[in-house]
């Protein structure tokens, strides 16, 4: 009976090794491609992904820029306020392509408009990124000071509220998405519209009526068409695989 132990026990250790090695193996094929950071100049984009691959190829608009074992690529010598279309592709250990991911963005304006507020400015200047993939896409913008969360819009119907600046689906269907956020008005932007009001109205605001103008509506406009079909993303580098509208605007109650 200890004989019988002491043979099989090694057989058992070896079984669990290779077991550990299949389930490691596998964990690392799952650890999928997925951009974890842009950053935006006038004339740079920088491009940070997650993933343990052998290799990643980086096309901008179609041309291949960057080929290496890299989790990041910076992209410079670019115009102010360009847009860009990047694919980033991972490749195993045999060179085979096994997952791909599409960014469109932008670099920023070079100058800003200093007659504008601060949360002018912001709005002047932003500009949505999408992240998309087979299977998934994300909208990211620039933080907008004073607003911490935004009312969703899917042609034109509310489905949700989000805090932060990003938007994510699992669902590939074509939209029109609008996010709403709201920043309350400074203390003498206040007073003014009590004014205002009390002489139109001749009297003074109700507190419902208050919380309704004493914001500002900031929106953000923005259009999703997939185009998947059979092929594979990276076959699709000269189309774009979305298009986009992007529109903001202010408007007061």
């Amino acid at each position: 009976m200890i004989l019988k132990k002491s043979i099989l026990t090694p057989f058992i250790l070896a079984v669990t090794l290779v077991l550990s090695i299949i389930s490691n193996a596998n964990a690392a094929r799952n650890d999928a491609l997925e951009i974890t950071d842009i950053s935006r100049s006038a004339s740079a984009i920088e491009i940070t992904w997650s993933g343990d691959y052998t290799k990643y190829e980086v096309f901008a608009d179609g041309k291949s820029v960057y080929e290496g074992s890299d989790n990041s690529f910076n992209h410079e010598g670019l115009n102010a306020d360009t847009a860009f279309e990047y694919l980033i592709v991972a490749f195993d250990e045999n060179n085979e392509i096994v997952d791909e991911a599409k960014v469109e963005t932008y670099t920023t304006q070079e100058k800003k408009n200093k007659a504008l507020t601060a949360a002018d400015n912001s709005l002047a200047s932003i500009r949505v990124s999408t992240i998309y993939k087979k299977d998934s896409f994300r909208f990211d913008w620039d933080d907008i000071r004073g607003i911490d969360k935004y009312d969703v819009y899917k042609d034109h119907e509310k489905i949700g509220t989000i805090k932060g600046s990003e938007y994510s689906e699992t669902q590939l269907e074509e939209g029109l998405y609008e996010f709403i956020g709201k920043i309350e008005v400074d203390d003498f932007k206040k007073e003014e519209i009590r004014r205002e009001a009390e002489e139109k109205l001749q009297r003074e605001l109700t507190p419902a009526e208050e919380e309704e103008v004493f914001f500002e509506n900031y929106s953000i406009i923005k259009s999703f068409t997939p185009n998947i079909g059979n092929k594979n993303i990276l076959n699709d580098t000269k189309e774009p695989a979305f298009s986009y509208v992007f529109k903001c605007y202010k408007s007061g109650n």
